[in-house]
């Protein structure tokens, strides 16, 4: 039976990727049998987990420069860690180089095909660019991949809604919308905005 824990770093955080769990927080890999027993592993090294946890903690206190960094500095000693490259990819494109966000997310994808979240940051870049067919791609392939009981798949759901309606279907995007703020989505008016689109009221659906 696969662990519940990450051996190498304590998170809960274990994601099924393929045949292989993978530690959300520092990237530790765990393989498992077909009968899904853990076969082997490749585990995160300590001084990449400290670097890790330094990077959060500088991106939640917008210290984006030096935060790039201590990702750097991680990245050198485990370049096969697609953990490492989707952070390098938010914190690009914090810094306003989405080319090179988009470089990161590619690797990380590269890495593990089944990293849902790099597909939906690709396609939030995407949508900032007015490219909203290549945006729906992207969100196509890593809203499946997210676990509906995770925040980031309603926040990824609620973007989507803009390319949907961008490319001629607002009354899906409404309903998109609305799906996410059931489930805790604060900023639907903002995103409808984008959209180009009105949510509508009790009143106009009876009489609209």
């Amino acid at each position: 039976m696969i662990r519940l824990q990450c051996e190498a770093c304590g998170a809960s955080e274990l994601k099924k990727s393929g045949d292989l769990y993978i530690c959300e927080f520092c990237g530790s890999r765990y393989f498992i049998d077909s009968q899904g027993g853990e076969e082997g592993s490749v585990l995160t090294e300590a001084r990449v987990i400290a670097l890790l946890e330094e990077a959060n903690r500088l991106h939640e206190n917008k210290q984006y420069t030096a935060e790039l960094k201590v990702l750097v500095e991680a990245l050198a000693l485990d370049e096969h860690n697609s953990i490492i490259m989707v952070h390098l990819g938010r914190c690009c494109r914090t810094l306003n180089n989405p080319d090179k966000a988009l470089e990161f997310y590619d690797k990380a994808i590269e890495l593990n095909p089944y990293e849902g979240t790099a597909y939906t940051n690709m396609g939030t870049i995407y949508l900032l660019r007015c490219e909203y067919e290549n945006a729906k791609q992207c969100y196509d392939k890593g809203l499946p991949l997210i676990d509906k009981c995770e925040f980031d798949y309603w926040l990824a759901q609620a973007n989507y809604a803009v390319a949907i309606a961008k490319l001629g279907d607002p009354e899906r995007a409404e309903r998109m919308i609305s799906e996410a703020e059931a489930r805790g989505y604060s900023n639907g008016d903002v995103i409808r905005k984008m959209a180009g689109i009105k949510k509508r009221t009790f009143f106009s659906r009876l009489f609209g």
